[in-house]
C-alpha cells in the first residue's frame, strides 16, 4: 500500500474553541493525497467531539492515556504519521490554501528533504497581550531559495537571524528519511523540552541544505493558551506555563545548563535547544567569550522589551545570568561594565501597540476591523488580499542569492560607518551597486 505525501501532524491539548479551525483550514486544501493526526494529549472529551463533529475519514485520531510533556505527545503523534512529508501545525495554527498544492510542486521540481517556509501571524482574541489581540502579520515574499544549513545555524546562533529561519517540523514539510535519521540518531526525534526549536536544529544538521521559501504556507496562531506565549510572555503563575513546565520536570526533560535559565528570552531558549541537540549528538564544544557575550546581549535585549516582566523577576533573571558568566572573570566584568551590578543601567522598554501597514517586509493590519476573529477567516483574508492558489511561487536563482546573502553579510560583520563608505565609494564609481 502507498503512502500518502502528506502527513499533517497535530498535537493537541485542551483547545477545543481553536483545533476547529484548524482541522478546517486542512480540510479546505485542494490536493488530494494527505492525512492529518490528531494526537490528544488527554483532554477532556471536548477534542473527541470537535474530531467527530467533521466526520472525515481523512482525521485520524490519537489519544494519549495519561498527560504528557509536549515533547513527549508530539513523540507519540509522529509515531502515528505516515507520509512521505511530515508537518506538525499547532491546534491554534492554520494551513494557507494553497499550502499543499504548492509544498508538492516544489518537493517535485526540488526534490528537497526538507521545504521550510515563513510564517504568517494571528494573534487570537484571548492572546495574553491586549495591546497585541486581532493582529495579522503577514510576510510579503514570494521566492523560494536553496540554502546552507551551516549558514542559517551559525547566524541563529550568533543572533543575526531568527530560529523560525530554520527547518523545524513545525514550519516545515520533513522528508521521512530525516526523520528516521533522527531518530536512529539520538534515540527520538524530540529530545529535548522545547521540541519546535530544537527540531530546527536537528534537521538543519542532517539535511545540509533545504528550501527556504519566502510566501508564507501556515498561519502561526497565538492564543491565550499557547506554549510559547504562556512561558514567554504570561504573567508569573500562569497555569499553562505551570503545567507545561511540571509535565517535563516528570519526563526529565531538563533545561541545558550551558544556557542561563531564562525562559522569559526566546534567544535563551533558541540557544539551550542548540546545545540540547549537540548534546545529544555527543559533540557538544564549549561557547567562546564572543559566543556567551552576543547571548547575554540577546538575552538581555528580550527582558528588556518584555511587556510584563516585573522590576523582582527583571532582577533575579539578571541574576541568573550573572551567575552563569561567574565562571569567566572577564565576562562577568564585562556584564557589570555594560549592565551595571544588578541590571540597574539597563533601560527598560516594553513593546507597545504594533504600528499597522506595510513596513518595506510585512503587511500589518487589526483583523477585528475586517471581521477577521479566527485562523481560517484570516486564511482566506490572505487569499484574498494575495492570492496563493493561482500564483505558484517562484524558484528564485541560487547564484543571486549567494550574492544577497553576502552583501548582508558583509553588513552584518562591518561597522555600519564603514558599509555606508564602501557603499558611497561604489556608487560614485561604478553607479551599480544595489
Amino acid at each position: 500500500m502507498s503512502r500518502v505525501r502528506f502527513s499533517i501532524v497535530i498535537p493537541t491539548r485542551e483547545r477545543a474553541n481553536t483545533l476547529q479551525y484548524t482541522l478546517r483550514s486542512c480540510l479546505m486544501q485542494s490536493f488530494e493525497d494527505y492525512e492529518v493526526v490528531v494526537c490528544d494529549n488527554c483532554s477532556s472529551p471536548a477534542t473527541r467531539d470537535v474530531v467527530d463533529s467533521f466526520a472525515s475519514t481523512r482525521i485520524k485520531y490519537v489519544r494519549a492515556a495519561a498527560p504528557l510533556a509536549m515533547s513527549d505527545n508530539w513523540e507519540l503523534a509522529l509515531s502515528h504519521a505516515e507520509g512521505e512529508f511530515v508537518t506538525v501545525l499547532g491546534d491554534d495554527d492554520a494551513l494557507l490554501l494553497h499550502a499543499l498544492t504548492e509544498a508538492s510542486r516544489l518537493i517535485d521540481a526540488s526534490d528537497a528533504r526538507a521545504i521550510r517556509w515563513a510564517w504568517m501571524f494571528y494573534n487570537w482574541p484571548d492572546h495574553p497581550l491586549p495591546t497585541q489581540r486581532h493582529c495579522i502579520h503577514i510576510p510579503l515574499g514570494s521566492e523560494c531559495y536553496l540554502v546552507r544549513s551551516d549558514d542559517v545555524i551559525r547566524r541563529v546562533k550568533s543572533n543575526a537571524a531568527a530560529y523560525s529561519q530554520l527547518p523545524m517540523i513545525y514550519n516545515s514539510f520533513i522528508r521521512r528519511d530525516l526523520i528516521s535519521e533522527l531518530r536512529a540518531r539520538t534515540g527520538r526525534i524530540f529530545n529535548d523540552m522545547i521540541p519546535d526549536v530544537y527540531s530546527g536544529f536537528a534537521f538543519a544538521s542532517l539535511a545540509t541544505k533545504y528550501l527556504s521559501v519566502a510566501r508564507p504556507m501556515a498561519i502561526a496562531g497565538q492564543s491565550g493558551k499557547s506554549n510559547g506565549q504562556a512561558t514567554l510572555f504570561c504573567k508569573s503563575g500562569n497555569e499553562v506555563a505551570e503545567e507545561f513546565c511540571e509535565f517535563n520536570a516528570k519526563a526529565g526533560l531538563a533545561w541545558n545548563s550551558r544556557v542561563p535559565h531564562v525562559t522569559q528570552s526566546i534567544s535563551a531558549t533558541a540557544a539551550q535547544s542548540f546545545e540540547q541537540f549537540t548534546a545529544n549528538c555527543g559533540r557538544s564544544n564549549p561557547p567562546v567569550f564572543r559566543e556567551r557575550k552576543s547571548l547575554a546581549e540577546a538575552i538581555l535585549l528580550d527582558l528588556k522589551r518584555h511587556p510584563h516582566l516585573s522590576d523582582v523577576e527583571f532582577s533575579r533573571c539578571f541574576d541568573i545570568i550573572c551567575e552563569w558568566c561567574s565562571d569567566d572573570p572577564a565576562l562577568r566584568a564585562w556584564l557589570v561594565s555594560r549592565y551595571g551590578v544588578r541590571g540597574e543601567l539597563v533601560t527598560r522598554s516594553p513593546d507597545g501597540v504594533p504600528v499597522r501597514g506595510f513596513n518595506g517586509s510585512w503587511f500589518i493590519i487589526d483583523g477585528s476591523t475586517h471581521n477577521i476573529r479566527d485562523t481560517v477567516a484570516a486564511a482566506e483574508f490572505f487569499e484574498s488580499m494575495f492570492g496563493g492558489c493561482g500564483r505558484p511561487i517562484h524558484t528564485g536563482d541560487a547564484e543571486r542569492h549567494k550574492a544577497s546573502r553576502l552583501k548582508q553579510i558583509v553588513r552584518e560583520v562591518l561597522p555600519p560607518v564603514v558599509v555606508r563608505a564602501i557603499q558611497s565609494t561604489i556608487a560614485l564609481t561604478t553607479k551599480v551597486f544595489v
